[in-house]
C-alpha cells in the first residue's frame, strides 16, 4: 500500500514535502492564489494523499493491535507453562 503501484503514497508523501519546502523557500510575494506549488499543495491535501494516509495509518494500527494481542497470549502461554 505504501510502496507499490506506479502513484505509490511513499511517492506521494515525498513529492508533497518537496512542493512544501520548495514554497517556504519562495517570497512572501509569490505567495498567490496562482503560485504553482501553493496550488499542488491545497489540491493534494484534499484529494488522495489525506485519506490514503489515513488509510495507512489505520491499517500500521489494526497490525499493531493484533500484534500486541499476539504478545500477550504468548506471555500468558509462557506464564502458565512454569
Amino acid at each position: 500500500m505504501y510502496f507499490d503501484g506506479p502513484n505509490a503514497l511513499d511517492k506521494q508523501v515525498e513529492t508533497y514535502i518537496k512542493t512544501v519546502q520548495a514554497l517556504l523557500l519562495l517570497d512572501d510575494n509569490a505567495l498567490t492564489p496562482e503560485n504553482p506549488q501553493l496550488q499542488y499543495i491545497t489540491k493534494t491535501a484534499t484529494t488522495t494523499l489525506v485519506s490514503t494516509l489515513d488509510q495507512v495509518v489505520r491499517q500500521y494500527q489494526l497490525e499493531g493491535e493484533a500484534s500486541v494481542g499476539d504478545l500477550q497470549k504468548t506471555v500468558t502461554i509462557f506464564w502458565w507453562s512454569l
